[in-house]
């Protein structure tokens, strides 16, 4: 979200920024703020830690206060918090327009709170902000309003760009770790309920960790999962093996540069899968499914679970794989270029000069209902002229393989578009 602000703060648009609280300690959330800048904080929420229920429950009281309060013109929120899903309901709710950042990704996993609150977002937001042509797919299949969708790709990728370099220069995590240099570097992230709070799988991935001793690993702890070690006495395991080196939550800055010199990251993070691809790195995902399935598909991310077999094997092929070390070099990043915030801030100052994002009755469906059909096209067309002359709208296209795509102004001949009448 950091570009995004600093873009807004730029421009002409007054800005105002609500800080949750549902990250409150410093490690967790305030040094985040201090490295990337973000200290212009108008109110802190302090909704703190909380069942699923309470912590969102909390958040949407108060921020339906906060937005009586400033009367804004837009709310945006990013990702798949539980922030981020009640800004979206007391939107809706107010009839404020609500902009999704990183909006249409999906694991299609609903025993995650992640994705429960990815399709809770969508549906309440005015504004799609989509990474990937697969997340503009996505948000197309669920109904969402094509003219309401712009693929701008992830803001995580202008931030990873930005301060990879200033990192480089300010860190100083390698030598205060003391990490030895004469074995590649494993960078270990575990925080998902599903793995740290099932002790089965925990002991899996920390005999993994034990065994991949020809690495030198650093795992930075999350508190949940050092409660759960500490509970399940595998930390005592993990400190005696010279290999690893475990350590507290780390800034931004410091988190940044240990990816930026590793050779391999294994994470249960969805944001970090992104991060590695932005960095060239191969990534091991501890999880069995992916919202970031484009990683997968380009061979440079590898699905492994909590298995310890599967672990090891693949921690170790992808290690000794030249084939996926070129593919990383000459890979075109799938979430974007670096330039999404600046195309965020285009498009919020488009309809903000507009004055159209509120929601609106849907008065124009002749027939009682939304009716959609399936056309071949037997000549390329002009998606805005189509529309007007036929009185409807496109909102999806499939190319002559049968593959959906995000819709272009212009269509070719024979691909099929699926139209709803007005």
């Amino acid at each position: 979200m950091a570009p995004v602000i600093r873009k807004i703060e730029q421009s002409e648009l007054k800005l105002t920024l609500i800080h949750s609280g549902q990250h409150y300690d410093y490690q967790m959330s305030k040094v985040f703020l201090e490295e990337l800048h973000l200290n212009k904080v108008q109110d802190n929420l302090e909704v703190g830690s909380g069942t699923q229920a309470e912590q969102t429950a909390k958040l949407i009281q108060n921020y339906e206060k906060m937005i009586i309060k400033y009367k804004p013109d837009i709310v945006l929120a990013l990702g798949d918090t539980n922030s981020v899903v009640a800004t979206g309901i007391v939107c809706a709710k107010l009839n404020v327009p609500f902009g999704h950042i990183e909006a249409g990704i999906r694991s299609y996993d609903m025993t995650m709170p992640e994705e429960i609150n990815r399709r809770l977002a969508g549906v309440a937001a005015a504004i799609h902000f989509a990474p990937t042509e697969q997340a503009v797919v996505n948000l197309y299949y669920e109904g969402i309003n094509p003219k309401r969708i712009y693929l701008t790709g992830n803001t995580s990728v202008d931030t990873t760009l930005e301060h990879s370099v200033i990192a480089k220069k300010k860190s100083q995590i390698m030598s205060k770790l003391s990490i030895p240099k004469n074995k590649p570097l494993m960078v270990v992230t575990s925080h998902r309920p599903s793995n740290v709070d099932d002790h089965n799988n925990l002991r899996e991935i920390c005999q993994a960790l034990i065994d991949l001793s020809e690495f030198s690993i650093v795992f930075s702890v999350h508190p949940r999962t050092q409660k759960n070690l500490e509970k399940s006495k595998l930390l005592s395991d993990l400190e005696k093996a010279k290999h690893i080196i475990l350590s507290e939550p780390l800034g931004y800055l410091d988190f940044l540069m240990l990816m930026s010199e590793s050779t391999i990251i294994l994470t249960d993070s969805g944001g970090l899968q992104e991060e590695a691809i932005t960095l060239g790195k191969p990534c091991v995902t501890l999880r069995t499914n992916t919202e970031r399935p484009e990683t997968v598909k380009l061979g440079v991310n590898f699905l492994v679970g909590a298995d310890y077999d599967k672990i090891t094997q693949t921690v170790r092929k992808v290690y000794k794989s030249e084939e996926i070390k070129e593919k990383l070099r000459n890979i075109k990043n799938p979430f974007g270029d670096g330039k999404a915030s600046q195309r965020i801030l285009d498009v919020l100052l488009k309809h903000l000069k507009q004055d159209d994002l509120k929601f609106t009755e849907p008065n124009f469906f002749t027939r009682g209902s939304a009716d959609f059909q399936l056309i071949k096209l037997e000549m390329g067309i002009s998606r805005d002229k189509y529309e007007e002359e036929n009185k409807g709208q496109i909102t999806l296209v499939y190319d002559p393989n049968g593959k959906p795509k995000p819709i272009p102004d212009k269509i070719p001949k024979d691909w099929v578009i699926r139209f709803q009448q007005f």
